[in-house]
């Protein structure tokens, strides 16, 4: 479907509930929905709501109307016949849903009366408003990746932080290493040549040890990590006999048995070889074992005549194979610092990524709603504007701060705002991870030592995680122009904010649009003058409108198309009558139902003619 192609519903039938046999053909511009309290308008137009599976402005509506929608429509359906210039079909749809079709809800939209005035009440509806009205998709908060990555980022700086307190030590091992060293020479000095070379020997069988220890552990660690190769080419085996053995197309059948059959063949030439390599691993290991255990039965005589002899030399040596050992350690980590820090700085450079891929997504939104925005207010009077703020919702971010600030003893509300106010996100993670307490207290103008106890109770996996999955959103504003001052829709009573939002939503003539006595709040100066023309102006532009009131100035003077009369006799609802606004059918059905019968209304004619004269 294009999705710029409009579109309108021309019939509605609904079998089984309240409004069973209802049959309605609309009309593409303007229809109206009347009948007295209870008569089923908010019903019709909730089902065709669900039918076309229409999003609520208000999401916390939805759950509820859905349950209503169950119990009255029961074992019953709903069927739309759609239409554009293009394309027509039909759509069915049950009381849970079943046959709604997925590319239908964005080319309508419907609001309630209390879903206007919560749009204007709320700046999450305001701003989903301006995004329908946009067609745009916000950013998805589904999206972890940043979280995930800023986890594993914690934990490798734990490991780091660790590696690097072991590593301190070094200079101090490699100083008594060199001493030990240099007693050990003393001591050689002294005794005779037979003992020298004792010594010579002895430091030539540990070499041995230590090169045999070397190769068992370098072979047992290359056998696990082979082990895993094996299984990752055993399961590929499998996969491909899935692959033989499942449903195929018989085009492919022939290309597909003689790729897998190729891959088959690769793979178990692979399997030999890593079970070959897995052989020599296997006998490598086993003779360094071998090598390590006949080096030590070598050196244990060797040592009991050199500790017999020599007094205080087996004490030095056995000191100089500690220090060995603890400094063969000191470069396996520094060998792993190296691997984590270029962890580290992969992860960091996705995470990058990440962020700058959401960055490009918010602009592209905030460009679309920019547009639309201008697009809105060109459309509407003077007196109503809409504005898009970049960036400026920072609910979730200040909510982040908060939740992970607290159990600290430090006053953080005024930090967290400044904050909010000042930074983003991403430049709060990468501060806390560097420990930049000082860029911090810079940037928000306060303390250093604020600033590290901040830090300090920040950087934390579940906080840092969530830190990393918040982007801050716009912030969309209705803004009311009355004698030359502007007031936001925050500051407006609830008829003002419905008169601001109501033209907001009609000025659209791009889809249909479904209304639920939208003039509840509105005097009807303001409706005539404002809101009826609006009707008629998306009649004109083929826009279709479904309209529930009980107005009359809405079907009359905006010249209905279509109006359809219900009634109910408690039980079931019905079509009354149905008709354009002019059929003498319709008008009586307008006169008794909106204006209280012809004698009132002749009533108050005569009385306005009366005192409208003697005003003039």
């Amino acid at each position: 479907m294009v999705q710029d192609e409009c579109m309108w519903i021309s019939r509605l039938r609904i079998s089984g509930g309240f409004l069973a046999d209802t049959d309605i053909a609309f009309t593409r511009g303007l229809n109206v929905v009347i009948g007295g309290r209870g008569a089923g308008k908010t019903t019709l137009l909730e089902l065709i709501r669900h039918a076309l599976g229409l999003p609520y402005a208000d999401e916390r509506r939805a759950q509820k109307t859905n349950e209503m929608i169950r119990t009255i429509l029961g074992n019953g359906s709903v069927t739309l016949d759609v239409e554009s210039e293009l394309d027509a079909f039909r759509v069915t749809v049950d009381a849970d849903g079943a046959g709604r079709r997925g590319d239908l809800s964005d080319w309508a939209l419907m609001m309630s009366q209390n879903e206007i005035e919560a749009i204007a009440s709320s700046a999450d509806a305001r701003l989903n408003l301006l995004d329908l009205r946009a067609r745009v998709t916000q950013i998805d908060p589904s999206d972890d990746s940043a979280d995930v990555l800023t986890r594993q980022m914690f934990e490798w700086r734990g490991q780091l932080g660790s590696v690097d307190e072991e590593l301190a030590q070094a200079d101090i091992l490699q100083r008594e290493f060199d001493q030990a060293t240099q007693r050990e020479a003393t001591l050689m000095s002294a005794v005779s040549t037979e003992v020298a070379s004792m010594r010579a020997k002895l430091a030539d069988i540990e070499a041995r040890v230590t090169s045999a220890r070397q190769d068992r552990r370098q072979s047992l660690e290359t056998l696990e990590r082979l082990s895993g190769v094996t299984s990752a080419v055993a399961s590929l085996g499998e996969r491909l006999r899935d692959l033989q053995a499942g449903e195929k197309p018989s085009s492919l059948l022939l290309t597909i048995d003689r790729v897998a059959a190729q891959s088959e063949s690769a793979r178990s030439g692979i399997a030999r070889g890593m079970a070959e390599v897995s052989v020599e691993l296997a006998n490598l290991h086993e003779d360094a074992e071998r090598r390590e255990i006949a080096a030590r039965s070598e050196a244990e005589p060797v040592r009991g005549y050199l500790e017999e002899t020599e007094a205080g030399l087996g004490e030095v040596t056995a000191e100089l194979q500690a220090l060995r050992t603890k400094l063969e350690r000191v470069e396996r980590l520094r060998k792993a610092k190296l691997v984590l820090l270029g962890r580290l700085q992969v992860a960091s450079s996705a995470r990058q990524s990440a962020f700058a891929a959401a960055e490009v997504i918010g602009e592209r939104v905030y460009q679309e709603r920019i547009r639309a925005a201008e697009e809105v207010s060109r459309g509407l009077t003077e007196r109503v504007v809409v504005t898009v703020d970049h960036l400026a919702d920072t609910r979730s971010f200040s909510q982040i701060m908060m939740s992970a600030m607290q159990g600290s003893s430090l006053q953080y509300r005024g930090i967290v705002e400044l904050i909010a106010n000042r930074m983003l996100p991403s430049d709060l993670l990468e501060l806390v991870e560097q420990g930049r307490a000082k860029d911090l207290a810079e940037s928000i103008g306060i303390a250093s030592d604020r600033a590290a106890r901040f830090i300090e109770h920040f950087d934390r996996t579940d906080a840092l995680g969530a830190l990393a999955r918040t982007r801050l959103d716009d912030r969309v504003d209705f803004w009311l122009v009355e004698k030359g001052v502007k007031k936001s829709v925050d500051q407006l009573s609830t008829g003002q904010r419905c008169a601001v939002t109501l033209p907001l939503l009609l000025s659209e003539h791009s889809r249909t649009l479904i209304l639920d006595q939208p003039e509840d709040h509105l005097d009807n100066a303001y409706l005539v003058d404002n809101i009826v023309d609006s009707f008629a102006s998306r009649a004109l532009a083929s826009a279709q409108t479904i309209v529930a009131t009980h107005n009359p100035n809405i079907p009359v003077l905006g010249e209905a198309g279509c109006v359809i009369s219900l009634e109910s006799d408690g039980i079931e609802g019905r079509v009354s009558e149905i008709g354009p606004f002019d059929a003498p059918k319709i008008v009586d059905r307008i006169t008794r139902l909106m204006e209280g019968g012809a004698e009132a209304f002749a009533r108050r004619a005569a009385f306005y003619r009366q005192h409208g004269q003697s005003v003039g």
